[in-house]
């Protein structure tokens, strides 16, 4: 549309090379000359290509780029597309993302040894490939080994990495996976503490986990010294799609997290792992209360907040721990919020009200109230942005 304004206007479209450097090559199918065209305006530019069937002549058109592809991104039959990838080099590239993986670990063995740069890797569907390989040099070392798709991964230079899927059957030995520079960790599996043992990241700072769907989680005690974790700062318990699974075995995981992340100093939780950090834990050896274990934590983001399955053990920690300074932030979207939350002029103060006093601020996101709000607080306590929206936030 932009090239029918005016001819100045269709002049610096077509010599401007950003705006056709991302290809989706399912937008090509059956127009190669115009897929051609689109990549010669590109000119030397880093391409973002999405490939989304492994079409010929148009992933071959494709691959002639092969050298100046900084993103990555392949859906669909993604062991056809890796196969069709085996005879070329990709030197610029940045960011994978593999979906589904499925069976595709084989395939992926070799497309790694020719991604040098390869900074950020996403593998949704991760099962393993069983099939016999030999041990990498300073990577995996089995007396049985097995190939997965972390095999001859690039770990040297890989910054960021997301795994999705079934890890049960992976045999790693302890601290066998050296992440010299791995900075963020995503976990979307049924099975983490395996790959946790397995992996050595002196650099790692954020950790994310969650449920995969429909997936019962398989608990195991983290075997191995917690210290190799001590830099991770920032963790998140995301959503789990089926809110069943995720509570059936939230507490043994959630719980297994604290002694495992020692150093944690800013916590994103979903209100389905509320009950596990803050429910008193009776094992020998480890904090009265899970979340206890993170003595420097300094924030505390909750997302999903139901006001209703805000339980007494909850409360008792913050009034517990009012020298903390802790900053909380609540959110939620729900239509079912308790009325108490924020309500003047009740016998008993509110949960807004008692978290206000325990902590060193307090940020409500889309918390519904029963009525416009008429707080009156300390002036470095309570901002309004929006009644409508319910949004609430402290002021500096």
């Amino acid at each position: 549309k932009l090239v029918h304004v005016s001819r100045r206007w269709r002049a610096v479209v077509f010599d401007t090379p950003s705006i056709w450097n991302e290809i989706i090559l399912g937008c090509y199918e059956g127009r190669p000359g115009l897929l051609k065209l689109h990549l010669e305006r590109s000119r030397q530019t880093p391409l973002t290509v999405t490939l989304d069937s492994d079409q010929q002549p148009e992933l071959d058109v494709v691959l002639l780029h092969a050298s100046r592809i900084r993103f990555l991104l392949i859906f669909g039959g993604a062991q056809h597309i890796i196969d069709r990838l085996a005879s070329f080099t990709f030197p610029a590239l940045e960011f994978l993302l593999v979906y589904p993986l499925a069976h595709s670990a084989y395939s992926l063995l070799s497309l790694y040894s020719r991604t040098p740069a390869l900074k950020c890797l996403q593998l949704h569907g991760s099962y393993d490939h069983p099939l016999p390989s030999g041990p990498a040099a300073g990577q995996l070392s089995t007396s049985a080994p097995r190939t997965t798709c972390l095999s001859n991964i690039p770990v040297q230079s890989l910054i960021h990495l997301s795994l999705e899927g079934p890890m049960d059957s992976w045999r790693l030995p302890p601290d066998s996976i050296h992440f010299p520079v791995l900075e963020s960790l995503k976990l979307r599996t049924d099975y983490p503490m395996s790959l946790l043992e397995a992996i050595v990241a002196p650099k790692l700072e954020q950790f994310e986990f969650s449920r995969a769907f429909d997936m019962l989680p398989v608990y195991k005690a983290f075997d191995g010294p917690t210290s190799k974790f001590n830099n991770v700062r920032h963790i998140v318990f995301a959503a789990s799609p089926s809110r069943d699974v995720a509570r059936h075995g939230a507490f043994d995981l959630a719980q297994e997290f604290c002694y495992v992340f020692p150093g944690v100093r800013h916590a994103k939780i979903h209100m389905q792992y509320l009950r596990p950090l803050f429910y008193p834990c009776q094992t020998v050896g480890h904090p009265h209360i899970p979340i206890d274990n993170w003595t420097r934590l300094e924030s505390l983001e909750i997302h999903d907040l139901d006001v209703n399955e805000v339980d007494v053990y909850f409360v008792s920690w913050f009034r517990m721990r009012k020298d903390l300074g802790l900053h909380l932030k609540l959110t939620s979207e729900r239509h079912t919020a308790n009325h108490s939350f924020v309500a003047p002029g009740a016998s008993k103060p509110g949960l807004y009200q008692t978290f206000q006093e325990c902590c060193a601020s307090v940020e409500l996101c889309c918390i519904p109230v029963s009525s416009p709000m008429y707080l009156s607080l300390s002036a470095d306590s309570l901002h309004l942005v929006s009644v409508g929206r319910c949004i609430l936030e402290d002021a500096p």
